[in-house]
């Protein structure tokens, strides 16, 4: 009968890609497909962009680790990457191609490149500046020694370091406009400019990409003059994690469902019980459908304490009854008689989107699109 499948829509993915470019007034965007493409799939989405989307619009992939770009890399992915909060070592350096980009985001991580042994081949760096996120990234404050960050950056140039960009990180930009993406945003210009004005001739040309915005950035408007490209994530999927501000910007479209088979029907009398424990006891005679989602494909065991959450069958809700498991879990099918073995019953769908779920599981879709499940079967639709 068939695995479980998380159907991904390229069409859709596309369409939320141009939306938030035009939402940009068409600045360069860098996909953020870390994390398999937030459970999406990495080697699919990036050839997907690849083949749709011309440099000038898609300068680059970002990713967390740089081996997640060696994954990229041995499924032909050609596309220039850049690896966001890797850890840095000599080895590192060394196993860098030039279509390769690195974020340096500390004095530590400076010191180790300008300590270099070699500099056969060059590294792209983009400065990362800590502007109040407090977790990644160059304090401020080293521009009141500017004269001897330059001095660092020439040691690091020396080295075969290249400086390809400036970026930072917005701490709170789901936040219709509060004052801390603001701050961040003067607090990133002013570093920006302190710079520019500073940048001397022997480190080459003053940085290209300067990059601030996530994808609530882009909703948001955290934006300037200095900015030249933006860094969307989330919405490239077609989720908006602060679902209480205004769409009338750009209209997102889900990129991902979830749905599973039903595997059996069972007809239970009162006083029956359901699944481990048999926490669920029947009060009343009840049709029950088992349907081979559980908790190992992202179904989460808390969401059969939810009264407002089940499964969709053919359009209709479906109450979990008792416990969801590794691979299975039990829905109430006793008002849909037409429902039989083989029908698909969807988790993420459009009737119950992932917004939704999150904020009834009292998590973000962030955590709810990664721990989607990898033995999920991935099927592809659309942009052929």
């Amino acid at each position: 009968m068939g695995s479980a499948e998380l159907i991904i829509d390229l069409d859709h993915l596309g369409h939320n890609f141009k939306v938030l470019r035009l939402a940009s007034l068409n600045l360069p965007s860098f996909a953020v497909i870390k994390a398999r493409s937030y459970g999406l799939g990495a080697v699919e989405i990036a050839k997907y962009f690849e083949k749709n989307f011309p440099v000038a619009e898609l300068p680059l992939f970002c990713l967390a680790r740089f081996e997640e770009v060696e994954v990229l890399r041995k499924a032909g992915v050609t596309r220039d990457c850049l690896v966001m909060s890797g850890s840095h070592s000599h080895e590192l350096y060394e196993n860098l191609s030039q279509r390769d980009h690195l974020c340096f985001s500390s004095l530590e991580d400076l010191q180790l490149f300008a300590s270099r042994k070699t500099s056969k081949n060059i590294v792209k760096a983009h400065l990362h500046f800590n502007t109040g996120m407090n977790r990644l990234g160059l304090s401020p404050s080293l521009l009141e020694n500017l004269p001897e960050v330059i001095q660092l950056l020439k040691s690091c140039s020396q080295k075969g370091m290249v400086f390809e960009g400036l970026m930072s990180h917005l701490a709170c930009a789901e936040q219709e406009r509060v004052k801390m993406s603001d701050f961040q945003l003067k607090s990133f210009d002013k570093i920006v400019s302190a710079l520019k004005l500073s940048w001397p001739s022997i480190l080459g040309a003053f940085p290209k990409w300067i990059h601030l915005e996530n994808s609530e950035g882009v909703a948001h408007d955290v934006r300037s003059s200095n900015i030249t490209a933006i860094r969307p994530g989330l919405h490239l999927w077609g989720i908006r994690e602060d679902t209480s501000t205004p769409r009338a910007k750009y209209e997102l479209k889900a990129v991902a469902c979830v749905r599973g088979r039903v595997r059996q029907i069972h007809e239970l009398k009162s006083g029956d019980g359901i699944g481990y424990g048999l926490s669920h006891i029947c009060s009343k005679e009840t049709r029950s459908a088992t349907v081979n989602l559980g908790y190992a494909d992202g179904l989460l065991r808390q969401a059969a304490n939810s009264s407002k959450l089940g499964l969709f069958i053919d359009g209709k809700r479906a109450p979990f009854l008792g416990r969801i498991s590794m691979d299975l879990c039990s829905v109430d099918v006793s008002e849909m008689s037409q429902v039989k073995v083989g029908d698909w019953a969807y988790w993420i769908c459009a009737e119950q989107p992932l917004e939704k779920i999150a904020t009834e599981l009292q998590t973000i879709t962030y955590e709810m699109q990664c721990s989607l499940g990898a033995r999920l079967v991935p099927v592809y639709k659309g942009a052929s």
